[in-house]
Parts: structure tokens; sequence; C-alpha cells
């Protein structure tokens, strides 16, 4: 059980600096966009390709959220099974 919290932990450790990385790259899309005042084709294309990357990242760190928050019951679920065979 030692070895499955440690890589439980392992686990946790990685999503989270994923989900902070996600974060840190749709707050810069975010700032980019925001400020962005594109005066040709060419800028344009590129603020949607932005629009595109942005909603990408929104995208992966909704699963990767809906991932934890599943890996989560799990464990309380573990733990629910493990107080009743007691």
């Amino acid at each position: 059980m030692n070895n499955e919290t440690t890589t439980r932990d392992d686990d946790r450790s990685t999503r989270e600096a994923i989900l902070a990385m996600l974060k840190d790259g749709m707050d810069d899309l975010s700032e980019d966009l925001s400020t962005a005042d594109p005066d040709g084709p060419a800028e344009e294309k590129l603020q949607l390709r932005r629009y595109h990357e942005l909603g990408y990242l929104a995208n992966q760190y909704r699963k990767l959220k809906r991932d934890t928050h599943l890996d989560e019951m799990d464990e309380r679920l573990a733990l629910l099974e493990d107080d009743r065979d007691r």
C-alpha cells in the first residue's frame, strides 16, 4: 500500500505541475489576445491561431481537472471500502 501511495503522490505532483503549465500558457495567450491589434491578414491569422491554441489548452486543462476529480473519488471510495471491511 505504501508504494501505491507514493505513486499516487507522484502522479498528483506531476498533474499539478502540468495544470500549472497549462494555466500559465492560457494566461499568456489571454494577455496576448487582449492586447493584440491586428493590422493585416497575417496578424489576423496569427490571432485566430492563438484563439485556437487557447481553446486547446483550456480543453486539456478541463480534462486533467476532471481526471483529478475522478482519481480523488477513487481514493475516497477505496478508503470507505477499507473501513467497511474492518
